[in-house]
């Protein structure tokens, strides 16, 4: 048994509260069914006090806040009408979380309230955009629009310059972080107590009144043609907003034309999770806080991360610091490292053997470069079952620019 597990915490907490303070999963070391088991306050996995407090708004660039209705957001609770100008955003609630593990069994727990434990991830209020972030005149933006598509092939660097250009000499406004997609990625888990979030899609609740199945395939199932070049930046932003705050699937359908100009049309089935919008697949989500380092002394690839927001984007490692250490060859993953902040990396030893339907069931691609890189989370249009809320890939360089990769806004109030 590890210093942080299970039983300690019991201890540390007492009996009264350890099961009544927080809602979780657990799960073995290598959980070959896609399956969780709920644990803790069991109310909780219906009620769902965190999740449900992620609500839909609209910020502007001084970070007021005004929340849409919950089922309609073309209005605001009060009533009136969206300004659809400003950046639609779904807000995270204050909360926090610990994984911990024994010899065979790991524990990833919500706690609506400070459990004041060791060790325990603090999760601050904060903003996911609702949409992948496009272009809006060298501004990056979350807002809805039939030709607003996301933004791609455009450096990280360039890409935080334009979310940061929401309020000049704000330090709020940031793409995506891995920090974010981690937050997202924990919630999800723990509502669906499922590792495949490519599974099929289920409104029906459980004969308990739990939530049940995954967000579907995504828009992972191939890109389109315009003029017969691949396309891979083609939803458009807001085509979920039918669901308002909940979670669905929305049937899209867009235009493909050949290099002769004969069209046809595809379908896909677009994914919303509590109102953010393809939160995996279509375009590769750029993340700003991270930076993947070769350790020529270990021959493992390090994990450096920062929450200072004065640092995101850096290239000089010293800016960050180092959350974890992982493997350099790819594959489908059977464990994650399982430490306290439950990073989504497998570990220096992982020897994978997973698969699209078993154990975490998303693909780990990365490298062994020596050059400093990025992080991109989710896949793309195309990348199919490697897909999901856990596909990593970390192969690239700082600068590197693709027409699948874009990313999306974040605000840190």
């Amino acid at each position: 048994m590890e210093l942080g597990d299970k039983n300690i915490v019991a201890v540390r907490l007492g009996n009264a509260n350890v099961f009544t303070n927080y809602y979780g999963v657990s799960f073995p070391i290598e959980p070959q069914s896609t399956t969780l088991t709920r644990i803790g306050y069991m109310p909780w996995h219906k009620e769902l006090p965190i999740q449900s407090k992620m609500k839909s708004c609209t910020l502007t660039a001084d970070g007021v806040v005004k929340y849409l209705k919950a089922d309609d957001r073309t209005k605001y609770e009060d009533g009136s009408d969206r300004d659809m100008t400003l950046n639609t955003m779904v807000e995270i609630p204050e909360f926090w979380y610990k994984c911990m593990k024994d010899d065979n069994t790991v524990y990833l727990n919500l706690y609506p309230a400070d459990p004041m434990i060791p060790g325990v991830e603090h999760v601050e209020k904060f903003y996911i955009s609702a949409y992948e972030a496009s272009n809006v005149e060298d501004v990056y933006k979350s807002i809805k629009g039939d030709n607003i598509t996301p933004s791609v092939n455009i450096a990280r660097t360039t890409m935080q310059q334009r979310a940061r250009a929401n309020k000049a000499g704000s330090t709020n406004w940031n793409i995506y972080t891995y920090n974010a997609h981690k937050v997202l990625t924990i919630l999800y888990l723990v509502e669906y107590a499922c590792t495949n979030s490519q599974k099929a899609f289920n409104a029906e609740l459980t004969a308990e009144g739990y939530h049940q199945g995954g967000l579907g395939e995504g828009v992972t199932t191939g890109s389109i043609q315009v003029n017969g070049v691949n396309k891979y930046s083609f939803i458009p932003c807001g085509s979920t907003d039918e669901h308002g705050n909940s979670t669905g699937v929305t049937s899209v359908t867009v235009d493909s034309s050949d290099a002769e100009g004969v069209v046809t049309q595809k379908t896909y089935s677009v994914p919303t999770y509590r109102g953010i919008e393809n939160p995996f697949g279509h375009v590769w989500k750029n993340c700003i806080d991270i930076l993947i380092h070769y350790n020529a002394t270990s021959t493992k690839n390090d994990v450096y991360v920062t929450t200072d927001v004065s640092k995101f984007g850096s290239t000089n490692i010293s800016d960050y610091n180092l959350q974890c250490s992982t493997v350099t060859n790819e594959g489908y993953k059977k464990r994650l490292i399982y430490n306290e902040s439950f990073d989504l990396f497998p570990p220096i030893d992982e020897a994978y053997g997973g698969s699209a339907t078993t154990y975490w069931c998303d693909y780990n691609y990365t490298n062994n470069s020596t050059s400093n890189r990025t992080l991109f989370v989710g896949g793309r249009a195309g990348d199919g079952t490697r897909s999901g809320l856990l596909y990593l890939r970390s192969d690239s360089t700082l600068g590197y620019v693709d027409a699948a990769v874009g990313t999306r806004l974040i605000y840190i109030p």
